[in-house]
């Protein structure tokens, strides 16, 4: 099914916010769709700001940048010092990922398969992620 870039984000928050819910948190939700971040959740007694993207795999690699510019009136980027969690929806998958900010800058590569040439320093496994 094809989807306009709107739908595909509301997909990606709904698909997160069912897999918060599975694992038992609290979801709260910013009222501006222009906040830096997409829901909060309460973890262990401490709010903890969620990043969504709704992100395509391709050649076996889910690959996103964080940076975006808001809409209100000016422009804004977003980095990892924005939010605590990146959360990942992958149609190709039906799988989230979550990311904490520490382990990237602007960008992450999450591996769907091992590299050919079994390299293993420095890749991150899309399966290591499936967990809050």
């Amino acid at each position: 099914m094809k989807h306009i870039t709107h739908d595909k984000g509301d997909l990606g928050i709904v698909k997160v916010q069912a897999s918060f819910i599975e694992a038992g948190y609290q979801i709260f939700v910013p009222l501006s769709s222009a906040s830096a971040f997409d829901l909060i959740i309460l973890i262990n007694n401490e709010f903890k700001r969620i990043q969504v993207k709704y992100v395509k795999s391709k050649d076996n690699k889910i690959t996103i940048s964080v940076r975006r510019a808001i809409r209100n009136g000016r422009a804004k980027f977003i980095t990892n010092i924005d939010f605590d969690i990146l959360a990942i929806y992958c149609p190709c998958t039906n799988k989230c990922y979550f990311i904490n900010k520490e382990e990237f800058q602007e960008s992450v590569t999450l591996r769907l398969t091992k590299p050919k040439n079994n390299q293993q320093l420095s890749i991150k496994m899309a399966e290591d992620y499936t967990i809050i």
